[in-house]
């Protein structure tokens, strides 16, 4: 077999165990908070209210919740439009969001681990089918969890990406920084993506010291004022696109 054909394997495989463990959710009713953010919630019901997802809390129904998930909220809306009221269609996009997330960790740790793909197809199958997720993936309410993971991976995947491009790199770091604000619009947790990515690239940093990498070579020096420079970079692009996220969580009364 191919190195293709093992990837595209691997691929089905994780994908498959990530379905497969959670296929029955998808016989599941909607259940407790369900039935007034999701079934029974009047902005998400009414196609002409689309806007108010972005401009207010769509969780907040007289209570003071100051939760903004507009991507979450949008996916409901998208649901709404799809399958009516039938919680068999939203508890198929949890599950998809899953698997997609899934295959994300395989492609991440694949690159990370190139000389592994055992034990990256290893991980990736074990965070497939790991019962931690049966909450997020099970419960329609746990939406937003799934996608905070699917495009936080895909924030550090296309970060990742742009380190082995160079000099070429401005498409990755803004498809990173996309990626990034649509996770932060799916939970605020994601907030924390940005330090990881800084982390990850200050690891990588130390860690070619170590092995003699970067001062093995008339260069080194110059390498490592150049991945320098480009973890500030990264630091003040993350940093300056915390502003308008600011200035739209006060426009609106979030707290």
């Amino acid at each position: 077999m191919g190195r293709r054909s093992r990837t595209a394997a691997a691929l089905l495989i994780v994908a498959g165990l990530a379905i497969g463990s959670y296929l029955n959710a998808l016989g599941g009713p909607f259940l407790y908070d369900d039935h007034k953010d999701v079934a029974n919630n009047p902005i998400l019901l009414e196609p002409h209210r689309l806007t108010e997802i972005f401009t207010t809390s769509f969780l907040d129904k007289g209570e003071e919740r100051g939760l903004y998930r507009p991507i979450t909220g949008l996916t409901y809306w998208i649901d709404h439009r799809l399958f009516g009221p039938n919680p068999f269609g939203f508890h198929i996009s949890n599950l998809l969001w899953h698997a997609a997330a899934a295959l994300l960790v395989l492609v991440i740790l694949r690159e990370l681990w190139p000389a592994e793909p055992l034990m990256a197809f290893g991980a990736a199958a074990l965070f497939a089918v790991h019962p931690v997720h049966t909450e997020a993936v099970s419960w329609v309410s746990g939406r937003s969890e799934v996608l905070a993971a699917f495009w936080g991976l895909l924030a550090f995947w296309a970060h990742r990406r742009g380190d082995r491009e160079g000099a070429n790199d401005s498409p990755w770091r803004i498809g990173a920084l996309a990626a990034w604000l649509v996770a932060l619009g799916a939970k605020e947790m994601t907030a924390t993506v940005p330090i990881l990515l800084l982390m990850t690239d200050a690891h990588c940093l130390v860690v070619r010291r170590a092995s003699g990498a970067l001062d093995g070579y008339s260069g080194g020096t110059a390498h490592t004022r150049a991945w320098g420079s480009h973890i500030s970079r990264s630091a003040g692009v993350f940093s300056a696109s915390s502003a308008p996220l600011g200035h739209i969580s006060t426009s609106t009364g979030l707290r």
